[in-house]
Protein backbone atom coordinates (compact mmCIF):
# COMPACT_ATOMS: atom_id res chain seq x y z
CA UNK A 1 0.00 0.00 0.00
CA UNK A 2 1.11 3.26 -0.76
CA UNK A 3 0.70 6.58 0.53
CA UNK A 4 -0.31 8.35 -2.39
CA UNK A 5 -3.62 6.06 -2.51
CA UNK A 6 -4.05 6.94 1.00
CA UNK A 7 -7.32 9.06 0.67
CA UNK A 8 -9.93 7.80 3.27
CA UNK A 9 -11.78 10.77 2.41
CA UNK A 10 -12.67 8.82 -0.98
CA UNK A 11 -14.37 6.28 0.56
CA UNK A 12 -18.09 7.13 2.51
CA UNK A 13 -15.72 9.73 3.87
CA UNK A 14 -14.89 7.61 6.78
CA UNK A 15 -11.29 6.83 8.00
CA UNK A 16 -11.35 2.91 7.66
CA UNK A 17 -9.78 1.48 10.68
CA UNK A 18 -9.69 -1.63 9.75
CA UNK A 19 -7.62 -0.34 6.86
CA UNK A 20 -5.28 0.92 9.46
CA UNK A 21 -5.31 -1.76 11.35
CA UNK A 22 -4.27 -4.62 8.51
CA UNK A 23 -1.72 -2.20 6.99
CA UNK A 24 0.42 -1.97 10.56
CA UNK A 25 -0.02 -5.85 10.93
CA UNK A 26 1.27 -6.48 7.30
CA UNK A 27 4.16 -4.00 7.43
CA UNK A 28 4.88 -5.67 10.90
CA UNK A 29 5.35 -8.72 8.74
CA UNK A 30 7.23 -7.71 6.20
CA UNK A 31 10.02 -6.50 9.65
CA UNK A 32 9.55 -9.79 10.73
CA UNK A 33 10.44 -11.62 7.47
CA UNK A 34 13.61 -9.47 7.38
CA UNK A 35 14.50 -9.61 10.92
CA UNK A 36 16.36 -12.70 10.19
CA UNK A 37 13.90 -15.89 11.05
CA UNK A 38 14.72 -18.64 9.36
CA UNK A 39 12.83 -19.09 5.39
CA UNK A 40 12.18 -22.90 6.37
CA UNK A 41 10.44 -22.33 9.40
CA UNK A 42 7.12 -22.21 10.09
CA UNK A 43 6.41 -18.48 10.35
CA UNK A 44 7.89 -17.50 7.36
CA UNK A 45 5.88 -19.85 5.87
CA UNK A 46 3.01 -18.37 6.98
CA UNK A 47 3.74 -14.81 6.92
CA UNK A 48 4.83 -14.93 3.14
CA UNK A 49 1.82 -16.19 1.90
CA UNK A 50 -0.29 -13.09 2.31
CA UNK A 51 1.44 -10.35 3.59
CA UNK A 52 2.64 -9.03 0.01
CA UNK A 53 -0.97 -10.55 -1.23
CA UNK A 54 -2.66 -8.13 1.68
CA UNK A 55 -0.92 -5.05 0.46
CA UNK A 56 -1.60 -5.76 -3.34
CA UNK A 57 -5.32 -6.07 -1.79
CA UNK A 58 -6.09 -2.98 0.32
CA UNK A 59 -4.18 -1.07 -2.34
CA UNK A 60 -6.79 -2.21 -4.86
CA UNK A 61 -9.46 -1.38 -2.46
CA UNK A 62 -8.78 2.47 -1.64
CA UNK A 63 -7.35 2.44 -5.69
CA UNK A 64 -8.61 5.82 -7.17
CA UNK A 65 -6.77 7.28 -10.14
CA UNK A 66 -4.38 9.98 -10.54
CA UNK A 67 -1.91 11.45 -12.94
CA UNK A 68 0.91 8.95 -13.44
CA UNK A 69 3.28 12.03 -12.44
CA UNK A 70 2.04 12.31 -9.23
CA UNK A 71 1.97 8.82 -8.43
CA UNK A 72 5.74 8.67 -9.91
CA UNK A 73 6.55 12.21 -7.60
CA UNK A 74 4.94 10.11 -4.56
CA UNK A 75 6.91 6.78 -4.41
CA UNK A 76 10.39 8.47 -6.33
CA UNK A 77 10.80 11.51 -4.16
CA UNK A 78 10.92 9.03 -0.24
CA UNK A 79 12.80 6.36 -2.39
CA UNK A 80 15.79 8.75 -3.18
CA UNK A 81 15.35 10.37 0.34
CA UNK A 82 15.73 7.02 2.05
CA UNK A 83 17.97 5.74 -0.80
CA UNK A 84 20.60 8.22 0.24
CA UNK A 85 20.13 7.84 3.96
CA UNK A 86 21.09 4.06 3.10
CA UNK A 87 23.29 4.74 1.42
CA UNK A 88 25.35 6.24 3.87
CA UNK A 89 24.47 3.98 6.45
CA UNK A 90 26.12 0.90 3.98
CA UNK A 91 29.26 2.79 3.26
CA UNK A 92 29.90 3.57 7.37
CA UNK A 93 29.55 0.41 7.75
CA UNK A 94 31.70 -1.08 5.35
CA UNK A 95 33.59 1.56 6.35
CA UNK A 96 34.57 -0.05 9.69
CA UNK A 97 33.88 -3.52 8.61
CA UNK A 98 37.82 -5.77 8.68
CA UNK A 99 35.77 -7.38 5.54
CA UNK A 100 34.75 -4.22 3.23
CA UNK A 101 34.16 -4.28 -0.31
CA UNK A 102 35.06 -2.20 -3.00
CA UNK A 103 33.52 1.13 -4.07
CA UNK A 104 32.95 -0.10 -7.50
CA UNK A 105 31.61 -3.30 -6.15
CA UNK A 106 29.00 -1.73 -4.02
CA UNK A 107 27.91 0.53 -6.86
CA UNK A 108 27.59 -2.17 -9.36
CA UNK A 109 25.06 -4.03 -6.96
CA UNK A 110 23.21 -0.84 -5.71
CA UNK A 111 22.38 -0.27 -9.32
CA UNK A 112 21.49 -3.44 -10.16
CA UNK A 113 19.00 -3.85 -7.01
CA UNK A 114 16.65 -1.20 -8.01
CA UNK A 115 15.43 -3.75 -11.02
CA UNK A 116 16.38 -7.20 -10.37
CA UNK A 117 15.66 -10.36 -8.41
CA UNK A 118 19.27 -12.18 -7.19
CA UNK A 119 20.98 -13.02 -4.96
CA UNK A 120 23.53 -11.39 -5.60
CA UNK A 121 22.57 -7.98 -4.75
CA UNK A 122 23.98 -7.63 -1.45
CA UNK A 123 23.57 -4.04 -1.48
CA UNK A 124 19.59 -2.56 -1.71
CA UNK A 125 19.36 1.22 -0.97
CA UNK A 126 15.47 1.06 -0.38
CA UNK A 127 14.28 -2.80 0.97
CA UNK A 128 11.35 -3.13 -0.77
CA UNK A 129 11.80 -1.29 -3.69
CA UNK A 130 10.30 -4.21 -6.23
CA UNK A 131 7.08 -3.85 -4.46
CA UNK A 132 7.19 -0.35 -5.00
CA UNK A 133 7.62 -0.59 -8.55
CA UNK A 134 5.43 -3.73 -9.10
CA UNK A 135 2.74 -1.17 -7.61
CA UNK A 136 3.43 1.18 -9.48
CA UNK A 137 2.85 -0.37 -12.50
CA UNK A 138 -0.23 -1.91 -11.37
CA UNK A 139 -1.53 1.56 -10.99
CA UNK A 140 -0.54 2.49 -14.12
CA UNK A 141 -2.95 -0.51 -15.58
CA UNK A 142 -5.21 0.09 -13.05
CA UNK A 143 -6.03 4.04 -14.65
CA UNK A 144 -3.14 6.18 -13.93
CA UNK A 145 -2.22 6.07 -17.52
CA UNK A 146 -6.12 7.88 -18.64
CA UNK A 147 -6.61 5.67 -21.74
CA UNK A 148 -6.49 2.52 -19.82
CA UNK A 149 -9.53 1.52 -17.90
CA UNK A 150 -10.53 -1.82 -19.46
CA UNK A 151 -8.33 -4.06 -16.52
CA UNK A 152 -10.31 -1.98 -13.54
CA UNK A 153 -13.48 -2.19 -15.65
CA UNK A 154 -13.55 -5.84 -16.02
CA UNK A 155 -11.24 -7.03 -12.94
CA UNK A 156 -12.63 -10.39 -12.45
CA UNK A 157 -12.12 -11.75 -15.84
CA UNK A 158 -8.55 -10.07 -16.14
CA UNK A 159 -7.28 -11.40 -12.68
CA UNK A 160 -9.06 -14.69 -14.26
CA UNK A 161 -6.87 -14.48 -17.42
CA UNK A 162 -3.52 -13.42 -15.18
CA UNK A 163 -3.87 -16.31 -12.75
CA UNK A 164 -4.17 -18.77 -15.62
CA UNK A 165 -1.50 -17.31 -17.44
CA UNK A 166 0.86 -18.01 -14.20
CA UNK A 167 -0.63 -21.50 -14.12
CA UNK A 168 0.41 -22.15 -17.84
CA UNK A 169 4.01 -20.01 -16.96
CA UNK A 170 4.79 -22.45 -13.68
CA UNK A 171 4.90 -25.71 -15.66
CA UNK A 172 7.22 -23.80 -18.43
CA UNK A 173 11.38 -23.50 -17.14
CA UNK A 174 11.77 -19.54 -17.58
CA UNK A 175 15.30 -17.81 -18.57
CA UNK A 176 16.33 -15.35 -15.43
CA UNK A 177 16.63 -13.13 -17.96
CA UNK A 178 12.64 -13.01 -17.92
CA UNK A 179 11.77 -13.44 -14.41
CA UNK A 180 14.75 -11.53 -12.90
CA UNK A 181 13.35 -8.48 -13.46
CA UNK A 182 10.90 -6.89 -10.57
CA UNK A 183 8.29 -5.91 -13.39
CA UNK A 184 8.00 -9.99 -14.47
CA UNK A 185 6.21 -9.80 -10.56
CA UNK A 186 3.03 -7.79 -11.84
CA UNK A 187 1.80 -11.00 -13.39
CA UNK A 188 1.71 -12.61 -9.96
CA UNK A 189 0.51 -9.72 -7.87
CA UNK A 190 -2.20 -7.61 -10.54
CA UNK A 191 -4.81 -10.37 -9.60
CA UNK A 192 -4.78 -9.46 -5.89
CA UNK A 193 -5.11 -5.78 -6.22
CA UNK A 194 -8.09 -6.17 -9.36
CA UNK A 195 -9.63 -8.50 -6.68
CA UNK A 196 -9.52 -5.89 -3.71
CA UNK A 197 -10.93 -2.88 -6.22
CA UNK A 198 -13.70 -5.51 -7.63
CA UNK A 199 -14.37 -6.12 -3.52
CA UNK A 200 -14.90 -2.65 -3.07
CA UNK A 201 -17.36 -2.01 -5.92
CA UNK A 202 -19.09 -4.70 -4.69
CA UNK A 203 -19.79 -3.32 -1.23
CA UNK A 204 -18.01 -7.09 0.20
CA UNK A 205 -16.69 -5.66 3.06
CA UNK A 206 -19.57 -3.46 4.40
CA UNK A 207 -22.06 -6.07 3.34
CA UNK A 208 -20.53 -8.19 5.78
CA UNK A 209 -22.51 -8.39 9.67
CA UNK A 210 -20.66 -8.75 12.92
CA UNK A 211 -21.88 -12.63 13.20
CA UNK A 212 -21.02 -13.39 9.24
CA UNK A 213 -17.60 -11.80 10.67
CA UNK A 214 -16.92 -14.79 13.03
CA UNK A 215 -17.93 -16.98 10.24
CA UNK A 216 -15.57 -15.66 7.98
CA UNK A 217 -12.81 -16.10 10.47
CA UNK A 218 -13.55 -19.63 10.97
CA UNK A 219 -13.81 -20.64 7.62
CA UNK A 220 -11.04 -18.47 5.98
CA UNK A 221 -8.65 -19.96 9.08
CA UNK A 222 -9.60 -23.60 8.66
CA UNK A 223 -8.96 -23.07 4.63
CA UNK A 224 -5.47 -21.60 5.41
CA UNK A 225 -4.99 -24.37 7.66
CA UNK A 226 -6.10 -26.93 4.89
CA UNK A 227 -3.91 -25.50 2.07
CA UNK A 228 -0.81 -25.06 4.07
CA UNK A 229 0.37 -28.28 4.71
CA UNK A 230 0.42 -28.57 0.73
CA UNK A 231 2.23 -25.82 0.19
CA UNK A 232 5.96 -25.31 -0.43
CA UNK A 233 8.55 -22.86 -0.57
CA UNK A 234 7.11 -18.97 -0.91
CA UNK A 235 8.70 -15.58 -1.80
CA UNK A 236 7.74 -13.66 -4.52
CA UNK A 237 10.31 -11.47 -4.36
CA UNK A 238 12.21 -14.42 -5.67
CA UNK A 239 9.03 -15.85 -7.77
CA UNK A 240 8.15 -18.49 -5.80
CA UNK A 241 4.95 -19.57 -5.28
CA UNK A 242 5.09 -23.11 -3.56
CA UNK A 243 3.91 -25.95 -5.22
CA UNK A 244 1.45 -23.92 -8.20
CA UNK A 245 0.42 -20.46 -8.45
CA UNK A 246 -3.38 -21.31 -8.28
CA UNK A 247 -3.22 -22.66 -4.57
CA UNK A 248 -0.81 -20.01 -3.59
CA UNK A 249 -3.76 -17.65 -4.83
CA UNK A 250 -6.15 -19.29 -2.70
CA UNK A 251 -3.87 -19.26 0.03
CA UNK A 252 -2.98 -16.14 0.91
CA UNK A 253 -6.73 -15.16 -0.27
CA UNK A 254 -7.85 -17.12 2.52
CA UNK A 255 -5.20 -15.96 4.78
CA UNK A 256 -5.47 -12.09 4.09
CA UNK A 257 -9.68 -12.68 4.49
CA UNK A 258 -8.39 -14.21 8.44
CA UNK A 259 -6.36 -11.21 8.60
CA UNK A 260 -9.07 -8.38 7.52
CA UNK A 261 -11.78 -10.05 9.57
CA UNK A 262 -9.87 -9.90 12.74
CA UNK A 263 -8.73 -6.10 11.69
CA UNK A 264 -12.02 -5.67 11.21
CA UNK A 265 -13.34 -6.12 15.40
CA UNK A 266 -10.39 -4.20 16.59
CA UNK A 267 -10.94 -0.83 18.56
CA UNK A 268 -9.94 2.43 16.79
CA UNK A 269 -6.00 2.80 17.22
CA UNK A 270 -4.20 5.95 17.01
CA UNK A 271 -0.97 3.76 16.90
CA UNK A 272 -2.33 1.95 13.99
CA UNK A 273 -3.30 5.44 12.29
CA UNK A 274 -0.38 6.47 12.46
CA UNK A 275 1.64 3.85 11.16
CA UNK A 276 -0.36 3.03 8.59
CA UNK A 277 0.62 6.17 6.78
CA UNK A 278 4.30 5.32 6.79
CA UNK A 279 4.56 2.19 4.67
CA UNK A 280 7.23 4.66 2.86
CA UNK A 281 9.00 4.95 5.70
CA UNK A 282 9.23 2.50 7.21
CA UNK A 283 10.49 0.23 3.51
CA UNK A 284 13.04 2.91 4.10
CA UNK A 285 14.60 2.49 7.48
CA UNK A 286 13.69 -0.95 8.95
CA UNK A 287 16.81 -2.79 7.34
CA UNK A 288 19.12 -0.13 8.93
CA UNK A 289 17.11 -0.42 12.65
CA UNK A 290 17.02 -4.41 12.33
CA UNK A 291 20.97 -4.37 11.67
CA UNK A 292 21.55 -1.84 14.78
CA UNK A 293 19.17 -4.35 16.88
CA UNK A 294 20.96 -7.73 15.73
CA UNK A 295 23.99 -5.92 16.90
CA UNK A 296 23.00 -4.90 19.90
CA UNK A 297 21.00 -8.23 20.87
CA UNK A 298 24.37 -9.96 19.77
CA UNK A 299 26.62 -7.56 22.19
CA UNK A 300 24.40 -8.71 24.91
CA UNK A 301 25.31 -12.48 24.57
CA UNK A 302 21.25 -13.34 23.31
CA UNK A 303 21.33 -15.05 19.29
CA UNK A 304 19.55 -12.44 16.84
CA UNK A 305 18.81 -15.56 14.50
CA UNK A 306 16.52 -17.26 17.02
CA UNK A 307 12.74 -16.51 16.47
CA UNK A 308 12.17 -15.16 19.81
CA UNK A 309 14.79 -12.31 19.33
CA UNK A 310 13.56 -11.54 15.99
CA UNK A 311 9.73 -11.36 16.92
CA UNK A 312 11.77 -8.40 19.47
CA UNK A 313 13.64 -6.58 17.12
CA UNK A 314 10.39 -6.33 15.28
CA UNK A 315 8.51 -4.87 17.29
CA UNK A 316 11.45 -2.60 18.90
CA UNK A 317 11.66 -1.39 15.11
CA UNK A 318 7.97 -0.53 14.61
CA UNK A 319 7.24 1.03 17.61
CA UNK A 320 10.71 2.86 16.58
CA UNK A 321 9.02 4.19 13.48
CA UNK A 322 6.41 5.82 15.34
CA UNK A 323 7.71 8.70 15.85
CA UNK A 324 9.54 9.74 12.46
CA UNK A 325 6.36 9.20 11.01
CA UNK A 326 4.73 11.48 13.02
CA UNK A 327 6.90 13.73 12.09
CA UNK A 328 6.86 13.74 8.65
CA UNK A 329 2.86 13.85 8.75
CA UNK A 330 3.43 17.53 10.28
CA UNK A 331 6.09 18.69 8.85
CA UNK A 332 7.35 16.70 5.62
CA UNK A 333 4.36 14.68 4.58
CA UNK A 334 5.90 13.98 0.77
CA UNK A 335 8.35 12.15 2.68
CA UNK A 336 5.78 9.56 2.76
CA UNK A 337 4.97 9.98 -0.01
CA UNK A 338 1.84 12.43 0.99
CA UNK A 339 1.57 15.02 -1.93
CA UNK A 340 -0.65 18.39 -0.06
CA UNK A 341 -3.79 19.66 -1.49
CA UNK A 342 -3.03 22.19 -4.30
CA UNK A 343 0.30 20.64 -5.13
CA UNK A 344 -1.19 17.46 -7.02
CA UNK A 345 0.90 17.94 -10.13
Amino acid sequence: MTPSEINYNSINNQRLDWVDWAKTFLMFFIILCHSGISTDGTTWKIIFAFNVPGFFFISGYLYRPHPWQRTLKSFGIPILFFSVINLAFILLKEYSSTDSHSASFICNNIFSGYLFAGEQNFFVLFPGIWFIEVLFVCRLLMGDINKISFFRQNSLFTAGVSIATMLFLSHLTLPDQLTSPYIFRVLSCFPFMLLGHYAKEANWINLVKRPQKLQIIVVSALLYVTIYNQMGYINIWSNNYGDNYLDFFIYACAASAFLFSICRILPKSKFAEVTSKGTLLILGIHMMLIVVLRHVFKKMGLEPENEIICWMISIITIFLCYLPIKWCINHAPILIGKIPSGKKK
